[in-house]
């Protein structure tokens, strides 16, 4: 053992002075040869019993911690990539959903914009004004007044011409709907004699300008056969337009008995048409995303309808 010790100690000497790396058999000359392997922290690697098996073992070892770290990293980037693209499909999802949600609330909007066009038509169409309509002709023709039936009768057949050519707009110029509604208080100023007057603001383009159809007829309706129908003289209505910013305001004015007197004399009658009108204008609020209003004052003598409505050409 002292001679094995003797002839190490030189050669580990001159292996740590002149070079890092000395094959062990100028050591140990031999035919038997055994590796035991350890890593720098004095771990076992393995035995190998040739330098290519201790090559090999030790490059095993080597790459092994680098595939470990290469598998995680791999694991890692598929996660990421799964979570990706789940939350782009729910999100695709979710937009596809809104999307169907939204245009069936629009296909709903416009089906009911429809089903109030329609219904307005028929109120303002309705038999019983159709029948006062006719009997107010045949009266002035007992009366011989032969001009004033035939006017009356150029009247009715240009509104109901009107009426018929409107139900397939959801939108009419201004002037159309100011002829129309001239053309209804004509019929109506026979049967109930009353004073009307239109003021149009002159910046108003009235041929450019487009108000949803049947706008104003119900409102004045309601004004005649409610208010100045129950009033038994000095009975006037007034219509006026004024153009503010990119908006319209519509004021229609009677001097008649009033909403709440005219519920105690006529408690069957309950303005359907007017109701009609104002969800039409809430659908269109809620369709375009423009300012639609809608309000109703009680004045000292009368009522007035405010109605603002988007100024589009």
């Amino acid at each position: 053992m002292e001679d094995f010790l003797s002839r190490a100690e030189p050669k580990a000497q001159q292996l740590l002075l002149m070079n890092d790396t000395i094959r062990l058999s100028d050591i140990f000359p031999s035919d038997w040869k055994n590796f035991i392997l350890y890593n720098k922290e004095g771990e076992h690697i393995g035995n190998a019993k040739s330098p290519l098996e201790a090559t090999n073992l030790m490059k095993q070892y080597l790459v092994q911690p680098k595939e470990k770290t290469i598998d995680k990293s791999v694991l890692i980037t598929v996660i990421i990539v799964l979570v990706a693209l789940l939350v782009l499909v729910v999100s695709v999802l979710l937009v596809w959903k809104w999307r169907v949600q939204q245009q069936f609330r629009k296909e709903q909007r416009e089906r009911r914009l429809r089903e109030l066009e329609l219904t307005a038509i028929r109120s303002q169409m309705n038999p019983h004004f159709l029948f006062n309509s006719l009997n107010s002709v045949q009266n002035l023709v007992q009366k011989n007044m032969g001009r004033e039936a035939h006017l009356y009768l150029a009247d009715f057949a240009g509104l109901i011409r009107k009426v018929l050519n409107n139900s397939e707009k959801e939108e009419v110029s201004l002037a159309e709907e100011l002829e129309m509604t001239e053309q209804y208080l004509r019929l109506e100023q026979l049967r109930f004699d009353f004073d009307y007057s239109m003021e149009i603001d002159s910046e108003i383009d009235v041929h450019n300008t487009l108000v949803p159809s049947m706008l104003l007829q119900p409102f004045v309706e309601n004004a005649i056969v409610h208010g100045l129908q129950n009033k038994t003289s000095d009975r006037k209505l007034k219509i006026t337009m004024k153009r503010r910013d990119s908006e319209i305001k519509i004021e229609i004015e009677d001097n008649g008995v009033g909403r709440e007197a005219a519920k105690e004399l006529s408690k069957t009658k309950n303005g359907k048409g007017t109701k009609l009108i104002s969800e039409r204008l809430q659908l269109l609020k809620e369709k375009q995303g423009e300012k639609y209003l809608l309000e109703t004052i009680d004045l000292p003598e009368g009522t007035r309808v405010e109605i603002i409505i988007p100024e589009e050409n």
